[in-house]
């Protein structure tokens, strides 16, 4: 379909750049070595997730005592899952856009560490919430936990702009309204 649309450009005497540069990734050897790597990276992650791979992960099971006593740890499973999402999200974009090109394609992978990077502060969130303990033995807060993670990943955009609007909220809520009523104050008592 490119290929029409270039020889309709060209035959009309127009030219897009944006249209006679965009190979698709299958073209090159980059975007070919990017697929491959991401391929293979997925069924690593894929390997983890189920068990099969666990030593080279983990360092023994999800532990409840020691994430009771260490809240700020972050269990490695999280960022499993985190990095299985964000490689949905890597090849759920090819799917709807097959002839992308290889920059493209380099963008989409370009998610992974950002979605390892959120688990950090939305595990803290997470553990923040009232009646969540960090790590419980609970089955279905663990479940919990790693459906966030994998949702993170898979949702990298949207989990930035909600990071960002309630970084927003917690600093307009804790530093510019308190400044914002001392000005209010002092205006009102300097004109009295």
């Amino acid at each position: 379909m490119r290929e029409v649309e270039l020889r309709r450009d060209r035959a009309g005497g127009a030219s897009d750049s944006a249209v006679e540069s965009g190979a698709a990734w299958y073209t090159e050897r980059l975007g070919v070595a990017l697929v491959v790597v991401y391929a293979l990276l997925a069924c690593l992650g894929v390997l983890a997730v189920v068990g099969a791979i666990e030593g080279a992960f983990f360092v023994g099971r999800f532990d409840a005592r020691y994430y009771r006593t260490n809240p700020f740890r972050i269990p490695p499973q999280l960022l499993v899952y985190a990095f299985v999402g964000s490689l949905t999200h890597v090849f759920t974009a090819l799917a709807a856009d097959p002839d992308a090109e290889t920059r493209t394609v380099l963008r989409f992978g370009s998610r992974v560490p950002v979605a390892l990077l959120l688990v950090f502060p939305a595990y803290v969130l997470f553990v923040s919430l009232p009646g969540h303990v960090p790590a419980t033995a609970d089955l279905e807060w663990t479940r919990q936990l790693a459906g966030m993670a994998f949702l993170l990943g898979l949702f990298v955009e949207h989990a930035v702009g909600g990071f960002r609007t309630v970084g927003e909220a917690l600093i307009l809520g804790r530093i510019v309204r308190p400044m914002l009523g001392r000005l209010g104050r002092s205006a009102t008592d300097a004109s009295e």
